[in-house]
Order: structure tokens, then sequence, then C-alpha cells
């Protein structure tokens, strides 16, 4: 072999080394090297990651209703370059959701990883837009959050955006414990583009939120804004506010402003409607600030309830500046001077008191700082130190004007007296649970302070249950309860310059019954009344209906009870809450949706579908009665048709639980008391959800034999 020869194979076979060498390194740097990062680029590729939501906790009132719950959806998503025939895709969307296709052609064809569809779908459309079996969409369950009363309690509790994050209310101060956290999934993409889960892969799963319950009351908070509603549309008025307490707990039991909003649908609302203005307004509260007044004076040993003041005839002049009484009074006993709600009788009265003793009363009241009630939004008022007050300050205060309060620190004030003289801390939230029903947080009754002396308390209650037997509050007087209370009207400060308008007003009553041993404590305002200037014929007759239809209510059996640090229902909840439907259910989720009654539930036949259940469905369970499921293997066709009740002639609460009982709605188009008109009329056969409308009367005597209209 020549030499040239060998010399061709040495450069070969070097060649070949080298080529061997290279290849060796370019495989060590992709799978060493370079490993992790290829690795990811491939997964990317092949997988991709999604959010599995969590679902957020529920809000419930005292008595465990849902206020606020997430429902159920699908969120429909799509990769663009996974998408095989975009057109075919955005037809199939804009068919079942009613919008353009053009709308879904620009998503899919915008330059982008992911991008959404459609988010929360109902279910029933989303199963018929999934049965396409489109390449490259993604369905992924999503929560959308659901206000079960509608309007009831929208500012307290509040309301969600799109990706169930609370902005308003309790939705938004408790968001942390509500929303939970988020799981992971990861989706395998294959060949042909298409997206499905693979338990091969990684799946963390979500953490569900904590629930809260209120310490409102759904049945009180109801009533409170039907009145405050109907006070507000016959006096013409702008706006109002609405609170009612429980004193020796410091538990709001209803909070609502007006105008409201659906928190369904907030986006159809004002802004402004968003407001909780319990707590956010302030307001000078004319007459009903006399309670610092006279509790100082009474406290401090000034006067006693029956020394006498001369009222100067209605009329006095303080520094060429005059206040006015309503009428034209002479010489007053002390308590009269409140039940008649005499400005120059108290504003005499607190001359002699001095400005700082009755400024350290008002702070000790809670007036000038926040109530300690905990929500966002809260204002403190305004009371200014007596250093910087001027010559008319003191009388002036001393009525209830130079000063800025909100309904809630007023409310706990009035509460105060009703537990003899000690000032509660206010509370709205009872409980944090979290998704296994474990107590998380628990509120307890706090006191904050002893404002005045028990005998001080006492006498001052004398005094409003005086104000509404025969003084300015003879409008809020219910025959057969006694009810403590306080009328006030105040002139409202003008916004352009320094002074009072003559014609707006503020008019407010807040009061407590019954008196001897109050459990409730309730204040409405009305912002601005056209028709019936004076909290006496406004403020006054709606207080009146609030009692009455409180006192209405069935004896509250169902309490939360605390066992094992989790909550729970006893016996007596289990009695009051009506039966769901469980029909052509499977037993398993049947029982779950009768989770409360687990200890009441009877199985009956083979089969592993209900197909009947005793008692029916919307009624409650007797005392020693169990729940019978029927079971069989097939489902059963249920009846989508009721027939109306005969509600003539029974008292509303009872209406209503005769309506609720056979599944319809209802909307009670005026009055109350006594069902005096319905429709549908009796006996008419209505699909199950129709609104039953009526119409009451506070006429006692009305009789079921009443010709229907």
């Amino acid at each position: 072999m020549s030499r040239k020869i060998i010399y061709r194979l040495k450069i070969l076979k070097f060649l070949l080394i080298l080529l061997s060498v290279i290849i060796i390194w370019k495989l060590f740097y992709i799978q060493v090297i370079k490993g992790n990062e290829f690795k990811r680029i491939a997964d990317s590729q092949h997988q991709k990651e999604i959010d599995i939501p969590a679902k957020r906790g529920n809000i419930y009132d005292r008595e465990m209703r849902i206020l606020s719950q997430d429902l159920e959806y699908y969120s429909f998503g799509c990769y663009p370059d996974k998408v095989e025939n975009p057109v075919k895709v955005a037809n199939i969307f804009a068919k079942h959701l009613g919008e353009k296709r053009d709308t879904y052609l620009r998503k899919i064809r915008e330059n982008k990883n992911f991008v959404w569809l459609k988010r929360k779908v109902e279910k029933k459309i989303g199963d018929k837009i999934w049965e396409n079996n489109m390449k490259g969409v993604t369905k992924t369950i999503d929560y959308s959050r659901f206000y079960s009363y509608s309007n009831t309690a929208c500012q307290v509790v509040g309301f969600t955006d799109i990706d169930n994050n609370g902005l308003t209310g309790i939705e938004n101060q408790y968001n942390d414990d509500l929303q939970g956290k988020d799981g992971k999934s990861i989706l395998k993409v294959d060949a042909m583009g298409r997206i499905f889960p693979d338990p091969g892969y990684l799946y963390k799963p979500p953490q569900n939120g904590s629930s809260l319950i209120l310490t409102l009351d759904l049945i009180c908070q109801t009533i409170a804004e039907e009145e405050l509603k109907r006070a507000i549309y016959e006096s013409e008025a702008k706006s109002g506010m609405v609170v009612i307490m429980y004193p020796k707990g410091g538990e709001i039991l209803a909070m609502a402003s007006f105008p409201d909003f659906n928190p369904n649908s907030p986006l159809k609302f004002n802004t402004y409607n968003y407001r909780n203005r319990v707590i956010a307004d302030t307001f000078e509260p004319g007459s009903t600030f006399k309670i610092v007044t006279a509790s100082a004076i009474l406290e401090e040993n000034i006067k006693k309830y029956n020394d006498i003041i001369f009222c100067e005839n209605g009329k006095i002049k303080i520094y060429n500046h005059t206040i006015r009484d309503v009428k034209s009074y002479g010489n007053l006993t002390f308590q009269e001077v409140i039940e008649k709600s005499s400005n120059i009788g108290t504003l005499k009265c607190a001359m002699l008191l001095g400005k700082r003793k009755l400024y350290s009363y008002a702070r000790d009241f809670g007036f000038g700082n926040e109530s300690g009630l905990g929500l966002i939004g809260e204002a403190s008022g305004k009371l200014r130190k007596p250093a910087i007050w001027s010559n008319l300050s003191l009388p002036e205060i001393a009525i209830g004007q130079e000063v800025a309060i909100t309904a809630i620190q007023l409310i706990n004030a009035y509460a105060a007296i009703a537990n003899n003289g000690i000032l509660m801390k206010p509370r709205i939230i009872k409980a944090i649970v979290d998704n296994k029903g474990k107590i998380i947080e628990k509120t307890n009754p706090e006191e904050i302070r002893r404002i005045i002396s028990e005998e001080t308390a006492n006498t001052l209650k004398s005094f409003l249950i005086g104000v509404v037997e025969k003084g300015t509050g003879i409008n809020a007087k219910v025959d057969g309860i006694k009810i403590a209370g306080k009328t006030g009207t105040a002139q409202k400060s003008l916004s352009d310059r320094p002074g009072y308008s003559r014609t707006d007003v503020i008019s407010s009553f807040v009061g407590f019954w019954p008196a001897d041993e109050p459990e409730f404590v309730c204040l409405i305002v009305i912002d601005t009344p056209r028709k019936g200037h004076y909290s006496s014929t406004t403020t006054a007759p709606a207080f009146r209906n609030i009692v009455q239809r409180i006192s209405n209510i069935p004896s509250r059996n169902s309490k939360i009870v605390w066992k094992n640090n989790k909550y729970t229902n006893n016996k007596k909840l289990v009695n009051s809450v009506r039966l769901p439907d469980v029909r052509n259910l499977t037993i398993d989720v049947a029982k779950k949706k009768l989770k409360i009654f687990k200890d009441f539930i009877e199985i009956s036949g083979n089969g592993s579908i209900v197909s009947s259940q005793e008692p029916s469905p919307g009624k409650y369970l007797k005392e020693g009665e169990k729940i019978t499921l029927i079971c069989e293997d097939k489902p059963i066709k249920v009846e989508n048709k009721v027939i109306t009740p005969n509600l003539i002639g029974l008292s509303l609460r009872k209406a209503i639980n005769d309506i609720q009982l056979n599944k319809l709605k209802f909307k009670v188009t005026y009055g109350n008391g006594i069902v005096v008109e319905q429709s549908p009329l009796p006996g008419k056969k209505v699909n199950i959800g129709t609104v039953c409308y009526v119409r009451c009367s506070d006429n006692k005597n009305i009789s079921r034999t009443i010709a229907y209209k």
C-alpha cells in the first residue's frame, strides 16, 4: 500500500474520531448541560399547566341560611396554535351562547399561547358545547358567586369580580379567608393537538375556602329593608338606612341602606349604591343625641326627673342666635323636656353641665371614634375638642347639631342604655369555619366600658318610654309592647356655605323593645324627606311597622351550637329547616343534600335512586319524625306544576310560609298584616317558581271568606 493511501486513511480516521467526539460532546451538551432546558421546551409542547379553582366559602346568616355561595360553571379556553378549524369552533360557540361568530374568531386568531373563549358558562349549555370534540379547546370547572336573596344585605355582603375575588363588603374584607387556594393540573397535548388530563402528570388539588357565619338574621334583615323602602317612597326621600341590634351581645341583626343593588349583576347599578351608609355616612343627629345630654345631667346630679325647667315659651336667644322649639312650652319637668324633645329645656340644662362634661360623656358613648365593628370604610364621625368650641357649640351640640355621627355609633349608644349602661362592642361576624366545619375563629360578647350607672339607665328608659307613650314618638307605639324610643329631626348643613337648610332635614327614630328586658334596638334614618318633614310622621311609623312584623315572627328556635370545636345544628335547628327535594337523586347524593338530617334518615326499597320522600319536599320535620326515602332502580317523572294555596285571611308571615312550601315565589304589593288579595287565585295550577302577588291590610278581623278579586 502506497504511502499516499496510508496518509489518507489516517486523515479519515482522524476525521471519524473528531466526528465521534463532536457527536458525544453534542449529546452531552443536550442531555446534561442543557437537559433541563430542553426538557422544559419539550414539556411545553406536550404539556399545559392549568389552575384548578378553589371553591369559595359560603356566607351564612345566624340561622345558617346561605346568603352567598359558589355555583359550578364551565369555562372554555383554547390554545390558538392547536385549533384545527377556527371557523367551526367559532360557529359552535356562537350558536350556543348567542354571540357573533367573529367575536370568537378574533380570540382564536390572537397571537397568544392561550385565550379564554367564554367564562362562567352554565353546565347544561357547556355540556352541549363540549359534545362537539373540538381540537385545541379546553374545558375547566369554574365557579361563579351567587347571592341567594339578591338585594338583601347587599352592602354588607358585597360582591366579587369575574375571577371570584371580593370587591366590596365582607366579600372583600374577608377575601383571604373565603377564596381558598387554587390547585394545579397538567394537561397532556397529543400529536393531533387534542388536550386531556393525564393521571401520570402532576396534580395538586385545590383547597376550598372557609365560610363565614354572620350575626345577621335574614328575616329581620328582610323586614327592615322592606319597611325602609316603604318609608322612603311614602316620604319621597332621597335615601335612608336602617340597623337592628341585639343589645346584650352587641350582635347586628340587620343592616341596610337604600338605594341598594343586586350583587348578582352589580354593574347595572350606580357605584353609589354599593356604599354601606350605616358605617360610612355621617350626619347631624338632632334630638336623638339628647340622650347624651340627659345621661350626663342625671349622672352628675344636676337635675332630677321631676325638676322644673322653664322653656321660654318656645324661643330663646343665645349670643344673637335664636333657638326654637317646635311648640311653645312653659314649665316642663326634666322628664317632659326629653319626652317632648324641647331644645330649649335641654340646652338650658346643658349650660349648667358645662362643655367638658358634655364632651366627656359623648366620647364615653362612642361618638368621635370608630365603633369597633371592624368593617372596612367605617367613619369615626366628628366631635371637636372643647378647646375649639365656639360660644354656641355647647347649646348646639347638646341638641344634636355641630356634631357628626354614624348610624352604627348612634344605635350602639342606645343599646348601652338598653343594656343598663354598659357599652358593648358591636359584632357582625359570628364565626369563621374551615371547609371541614372546624372553627377558625369565633366572636363573643365584649364589653367596652360602663358609661352610666344602672340607676341612670333605668331613669332614661322611663324617659324614652314616655316619648313613645305620650311624647313625640307616639306614632311608634304598638299595642301590647312597651317601647322606649326617641325621635330626631335635624336640619342639614349647607354644602356651599355655613349654616343650615330650612327645608332639608335628616329624620330618624331609634328605640328598643320590650323596654323592661330589651331584645332589639332599631334605628331608622331617612335623608331629605319631602312629605312628612318631622320624624314623628316619617321614621316613627316605619319603626312601628318593623316592631309589629318582627314581633309576629314565630319564636326563633334554631341555634348554632358548638361541639368539639365544630359548628353543627341541634335538634331544634333540624326541625326549623325545610326539607330539600332529593327525588331522582342517587342515595349517596341525597344523603349529602340531607346532611343536617343524617340522624333522621330511613331507606326503604332496594333501588339506588330516590323515587319519593316522606315528608314531602318543602315541609318541616316534626318532633320525633323520620325522613323516609323510597328507592327504586329508575328515575320518576316529577310534576312541574303546583296548586296555589288559599292565602286570604292569613297573616303575611303564615302566607309566605305557605307560598314557599308550595315552591312558589312571593311579592308583597302593599301593606302588612292580613292578606286580603292574591294573584294567581287559590286553586289555580301554575308552574313551580311562579310569583304569587299578595296585598295586605292591618285589619285583623278579615275573614277567609272574602270574595276573591
